[in-house]
């Protein structure tokens, strides 16, 4: 297939995903506006679960016929992520420590990119080039278990803090 058709395909997917992303970033904070933070969470580690797990089992995305819906789910689940994290973090740190916390996590999340896109370039490498979405889709769904651990055995809060109660 010649470049400029492939190129013109993986333009219309990103463009998709991001799209997907744009409309599912306010969805995402608009549930955890409404629902318990750890609850959003796991919500939130499940989408983005699914979309890496959808991107890493289409092994031809030119002759896909799934690749649109996969694209959409993929940005879908980069909203739940970007969105759920932090918005947890919000809720649980001290608010006159809440910009120092915010923070370091800011830092370990950039931390956190780079050994992973190093652990995905390797298992690219050296395994398959589907790996990589693999690899964080279990990475996903292990948060997204913990988080419904925790919520198991924590409870729910009725309504999240007002930042003036979170102190």
């Amino acid at each position: 297939m010649p470049s400029d058709v492939t190129s013109g395909a993986v333009g219309r997917w990103f463009g998709l995903s991001q799209l997907s992303m744009v409309v599912f970033t306010p969805v995402m904070g608009i549930l955890c506006d409404r629902i318990d933070r750890v609850t959003a969470l796991a919500v939130g580690m499940a989408v983005g679960a699914l979309g890496f797990l959808a991107l890493g089992t289409i092994e031809d995305p030119l002759n896909s016929p799934w690749m649109y819906l996969v694209a959409i789910l993929g940005g879908a689940g980069e909203a739940c992520v970007i969105v759920s994290g932090p918005a947890l973090v919000g809720q649980e740190a001290p608010a006159r420590l809440r910009g120092s916390v915010i923070g370091v996590v800011s830092l370990c999340g950039a931390v956190g990119v780079l050994i992973h896109s190093k652990v995905s370039g390797v298992l690219f490498d050296g395994w398959d080039i589907q790996a990589p979405f693999l690899y964080m889709a279990i990475l996903n769904a292990l948060v997204a278990a913990v988080a419904v651990a925790v919520r198991m055995r924590v409870g729910a809060r009725a309504k999240p803090p007002t930042p003036a109660a979170a102190e």
